[in-house]
């Protein structure tokens, strides 16, 4: 096929549009939407805390908006690809915070963006039971087992990278070239979606606390991520 103008009005744009109407209306969208505003809240407060680091959250909070867009066109794989540059960008961020050497060698000499998260697990114990009692020394009580957030975060970064890597089972269109509303693969975005931005929100109340989350949300994020409690 020779792609002309018409030809990708009506063969992706005008499907897109019943996509996106078919996920507005098939699907609860406030869950994702209220995980939007507590990113966002997380920007505004880290900001407050650390401008240079917390502007990086500019680029997460437009991303998480730009992969719930691909989410709901159809898009589901291209959407889950950005989820980890989200996870691993929100992770980073905080690590600078606490290494604000690093930080300015990688905004200054525009040092390579090297710092995975199976790294910074791996090599700098990012939010180790140790990690975490450097900032925070009751959580070690509430936790689930040792190094629970930092198990959660290895796991899920393996997930992510199946996806972004295509491995083979994790790949979308393989049968057919047609980009189509599927609720299985929504859905699928949908509980990495929730899952990158609830660890995300996790890491940030336990380093900076976050204030404007109400408690009744943050007792539901971490029951969600099984990492601990929060009170």
């Amino acid at each position: 096929m020779s792609y002309t103008k018409d030809i990708f009005e009506n063969n992706i744009n005008k499907p897109v549009e019943e996509i996106i109407s078919n996920t507005l209306l098939k699907n609860d969208c406030s869950i994702l939407l209220n995980q939007v505003n507590n990113m966002m809240t997380v920007r505004d407060e880290f900001v407050e805390e650390n401008e240079e680091c917390g502007l990086l959250w500019n680029e997460i909070c437009i991303d998480v908006i730009s992969v719930i867009n691909s989410a709901f066109s159809g898009f589901y794989r291209t959407a889950i690809i950005g989820l980890r540059s989200i996870f691993e960008m929100g992770c980073s961020s905080i690590y600078y915070h606490d290494h604000m050497i690093e930080y300015y060698l990688f905004k200054n000499e525009n040092m390579k963006a090297d710092k995975y998260v199976s790294s910074l697990v791996n090599e700098h114990n990012f939010f180790k039971t140790k990690y975490i009692k450097a900032f925070n020394i009751e959580f070690s009580e509430k936790q689930t087992e040792e190094d629970s957030v930092a198990k959660y975060l290895t796991k899920l970064y393996g997930e992510l990278s199946d996806v972004v890597h295509g491995r083979y089972n994790k790949l979308t269109n393989i049968e057919k070239f047609k980009i189509e509303y599927d609720v299985n693969r929504y859905k699928q975005f949908e509980n990495l979606f929730i899952k990158t931005t609830n660890i995300l929100l996790v890491l940030a109340i336990l380093r900076f606390s976050i204030n404007d989350i109400t408690i009744v949300d943050k007792n539901k994020i971490f029951e969600n991520t099984g990492v601990g409690k929060y009170e």
